[in-house]
């Protein structure tokens, strides 16, 4: 497809990914001269005429869609039997894949995420239209923020060929709401369920109920009670983990009554984070009777007047004893918080005695962490020595796991090469390659490594093999008359050595970030991608880390709170590539 020309117009310029049915491309637009994403069906499908032209026709339908976070149809339809569809294209990756590599996310973003996707389903149901395959492969997020959902009109193509919906159900049925799995067609209800269940997996990094087949899956979905996203993440609060729960309900009467109502509880969450005032919820709702007018009864102004006066008056001295109260608190709370004592290097015990006298809440958080032990503080917020209020004195601390610890690969038995692209795979670095004779390991495998493989060790940490030389061959006698000794190795040559090179990565924290922020460093290089940072660091700190690539083409890309705002591209020396987001 690479270089094709879609239908006159759409140059194929690159392949992004497969989905369920389609193989996604970035192609040019030659007559409006922009990027556009084209999603051409995939042949096993595209064999199917009637099928096909289902989902065409349902992409058609979905191009009068046009909504901020709706990725926009642009185009569907077929040329020489390849059935294609062509929508906006957004730069960025899939929510899965962001999920997958920095999930559970942070609570502001996961919120943000899920209000911009419940806005397009209200958008979509109130014009009459159910997607009925939300999940976070149909999610698109980009490093500027956008969130765009897609694939409308997929699910109602299914409902007409059961055999092709059995058959694809495997990844989508761990998003499909109960009514759904029982085989009743989609309804807004059910998009609301799937949202519940993406927002869940963002707070968690998981999915509600696993299983080892479909069926599995389907049945818990039928007969496991609710899951609450705290008993995964203690640090979802509890009015967002109430939202989640209410959107995941088995009847579908006791979720939210529309996308919007679901949009009204998030932006509440929402707004308690920018301010820090907890909202009531569910919210009181205030019913007038139908065709019910109030009822004034006159009042003649010179009978009412000084009574009226007196109200007035009596008003505004209310109005300034609690502006003044107001005035008390705010200016002498600045002055008699509670001073966060040192608990940075402490154990959990030890910080919660230090805390209680001085009438301080913890709250605690694990990770795992390079620098500290495993049990003690790495981390506070607020700082050490700074206060918090009196009548809300809490600490959040980070409790250090140890160092992350990986299972080492078992690579006996592998050539040399694939040996070592196992070990850079689980994410550790190609060690010390040894040679030896051997006439019962094929020349060239591995015949042994250490650590051995099952044993976990830190990520990063060389992984050493031995590789054979095959039967040793007895000792020929030169011309000279004396004899050659054998050759025992001891390295790898030269030129079988990948590069090794070493890169010094830099991230700084906005200082006005809200409160603690993770940060990712991503090396993508010949040996795939490995993690060499993750971890939680504050505002305003600067990070600066020395990183390991082997190869030419060297990928590095920096995450602050699961986005990304750095991403470095090298091809061998040579500085490709150097955005900042």
């Amino acid at each position: 497809m690479i270089g094709k020309v879609v239908n006159y117009r759409y140059e194929v310029l690159e392949k992004c990914g497969d989905g369920n049915f389609f193989s996604v491309y970035k192609a040019r637009d030659k007559v409006m001269n922009r990027l556009v994403a084209i999603k051409v069906l995939a042949p096993q499908y595209s064999q199917n005429g009637e099928f096909a032209d289902r989902l065409i026709t349902e992409a058609q339908m979905a191009g009068d869609l046009t909504h901020a976070n709706i990725a926009k149809v642009l185009e569907a339809d077929s040329e020489d039997g390849t059935y294609f569809v062509a929508v906006e294209y957004v730069r960025g990756i899939n929510l899965k894949d962001r999920i997958r590599r920095t999930g559970p996310f942070g609570i502001s973003y996961a919120v943000d995420i899920a209000i911009a996707v419940a806005e397009a389903l209200d958008y979509a149901h109130r014009r009459g239209v159910v997607h009925g395959d939300v999940r976070p492969h149909n999610i698109l997020t980009s490093p500027e923020g956008q969130v765009k959902l897609t694939d409308f009109g997929t699910a109602k193509a299914l409902a007409a060929f059961p055999a092709i919906r059995e058959a694809t159900m495997l990844r989508a049925v761990h998003y499909m709401a109960p009514e759904v799995v029982r085989g009743e067609t989609p309804q807004p209800s059910s998009d609301i369920y799937s949202l519940g269940v993406v927002l869940y997996e963002m707070l968690t990094g998981s999915v509600p109920y696993e299983g080892d087949t479909s069926a599995a899956v389907a049945a818990r979905q039928l007969q496991d009670p609710v899951p609450s996203p705290q008993t995964l993440n203690a640090g979802v609060p509890a009015l967002l983990n109430e939202i989640a729960m209410k959107a995941m309900q088995k009847d579908p009467a006791a979720r939210f009554a529309s996308a919007a109502e679901f949009v009204a509880a998030l932006a509440r969450v929402r707004e308690w984070l920018r301010t820090g005032q907890t909202p009531a919820w569910p919210p009181r709702q205030v019913v007038a009777a139908p065709d019910e007018e109030p009822a004034y009864e006159r009042e003649e102004r010179s009978d009412n007047f000084v009574r009226n006066a007196l109200i007035s008056l009596l008003g505004v001295f209310v109005v300034a004893i609690i502006t003044a109260v107001l005035i008390v608190r705010l200016l002498g709370g600045a002055h008699n918080g509670i001073p966060v004592p040192d608990l940075i290097g402490k154990t959990w015990e030890q910080a919660t005695q230090a805390a209680d006298k001085q009438g301080i809440e913890l709250q605690e958080h694990r990770q795992d962490n390079d620098k500290f032990p495993a049990g003690q503080i790495y981390l506070t917020d607020p700082r050490t020595g700074e206060t918090v209020p009196k009548d809300k004195p809490i600490v959040q601390v980070w409790v250090s796991n140890g160092p992350k610890m990986l299972v080492v690969p078992d690579v006996v038995g592998m050539s040399d090469t694939e040996a070592r692209r196992k070990v850079a795979e689980a994410g550790f670095v190609p060690g010390g390659t040894l040679s030896e004779y051997s006439s019962a390991v094929k020349a060239g495998n591995v015949m042994r490594q250490s650590p051995p493989s099952g044993q976990r060790q830190e990520p990063l940490k060389p992984v050493d093999i031995v590789v054979s030389l095959g039967p040793e061959q007895p000792p020929t006698l030169p011309p000279n008359g004396e004899v050659e000794p054998p050759y025992t190795g001891t390295t790898t040559p030269p030129s079988g050595e990948l590069r090794k090179r070493e890169f010094l990565v830099d991230a700084s924290i906005p200082s006005n970030a809200r409160g603690p922020q993770e940060v990712r460093i991503e090396v993508e290089d010949a040996y795939g991608l490995n993690t060499p940072h993750e971890d939680t660091h504050r505002a305003g700190e600067t990070i600066s880390k020395t990183v390991v690539a082997y190869g030419e083409d060297v990928e590095i890309r920096v995450y602050i709170g699961g986005r990304v705002v750095r991403d470095v591209v090298y091809q061998g020396d040579r500085l490709v590539r150097d955005d900042e987001y």
